[in-house]
C-alpha cells in the first residue's frame, strides 16, 4: 500500500506552484526562433540537443511529490497541445505561468476561485473569437517562415522543412532520420514505404528467384522479397 502525504492550503499550494514555474521556465527558454537549446541527459548516458518545448517538459522529473505533480500538469497540457495542434508547446508552458501568476494574485486579493475560473473561461472564449477573426489561410510562404523560426532561423534548414511539408501535402506524413552523412537533405517517397517487407523464409518454394508459386484459385507466381500480390 502507497503511503499518502496529505497537505492542504499554502502548504499544498506552495510545492505545486514551484512544481509548474519549473517546468515553465525550462520550457520557456526554447521560445521562439532566438529560443535557447536544451541539453538532455538520455537514458543511455548520452547528451540530447533539443529545441522542442514537449521534449524539455517530458525530461523533468521532480523528487519532491508535491512538486512533481505540478510538473506532470504543465505536461498534460503540452501534450495536450501537440497532440490536437502539433506545435506551440513553449507557449503553452509561457501562458500556463503566466495565468497562474494571475491567478494566484487574485486569489490572495480575495476573489473567490469561482470567480478566477469564470474570468479564465471567458478570456479563453475572447481570445479564440479574436483569432478566428484574425486567421488567414496558410499558403506556401507561411509555411517557410514557420519553417524557419522553428529551425531558429536558419533560413537553408527552412526551406528543407517547408518543401517537405509541401511535397507530402495535407494528407501526407514527414518524419527525420539522422543522415548517414554531414549533409541535410530531403527525400521524398510516393506511396508508403515498409521498412522491413513481408519476407518469410518458410513461405518460399522456389529459392532460386526467391518466390512462391501456388496453383490453386488462379495465383501466380509472386516474390516475397517485398511484396506479396494474389488475384483471388
Amino acid at each position: 500500500m502507497n503511503i499518502k502525504e496529505v497537505k492542504f492550503n499554502q502548504e499544498a499550494k506552495k510545492p505545486l506552484i514551484k512544481g509548474i514555474n519549473i517546468v515553465c521556465d525550462a520550457v520557456a527558454t526554447t521560445m521562439g526562433y532566438r529560443g535557447r537549446t536544451v541539453l538532455i541527459e538520455s537514458p543511455g548516458g548520452l547528451p540530447i540537443v533539443t529545441k522542442d518545448g514537449v521534449s524539455v517538459a517530458e525530461a523533468i522529473f521532480l523528487e519532491d511529490a508535491s512538486e512533481s505533480l505540478g510538473a506532470e500538469i504543465v505536461k498534460q497540457a503540452c501534450r495536450k497541445t501537440v497532440n490536437e495542434a502539433g506545435d506551440s508547446t513553449t507557449c503553452t508552458a509561457v501562458l500556463t505561468k503566466a495565468i497562474l501568476k494571475v491567478a494566484e494574485d487574485a486569489l490572495n486579493s480575495g476573489v473567490s476561485a469561482i470567480d478566477v475560473k469564470k474570468g479564465i473561461d471567458e478570456a479563453v472564449r475572447d481570445t479564440i473569437e479574436y483569432i478566428k477573426s484574425e486567421a488567414v489561410s496558410v499558403d506556401d510562404d507561411y509555411i517557410y517562415d514557420v519553417a524557419k523560426i522553428s529551425s531558429n532561423n536558419d533560413e537553408d534548414l527552412g526551406k528543407i522543412i517547408a518543401d517537405a511539408f509541401i511535397k507530402a501535402g495535407k494528407n501526407g506524413v514527414v518524419s527525420y532520420e539522422q543522415s548517414e552523412t554531414s549533409k541535410t537533405y530531403l527525400e521524398f517517397v510516393d506511396g508508403m514505404p515498409i521498412a522491413r517487407g513481408w519476407e518469410f523464409e518458410g513461405f518460399i518454394n522456389k529459392p532460386e528467384n526467391r518466390s512462391i508459386r501456388i496453383n490453386r484459385r488462379g495465383c501466380r507466381a509472386l516474390s516475397f522479397k517485398r511484396h506479396a500480390q494474389c488475384d483471388v
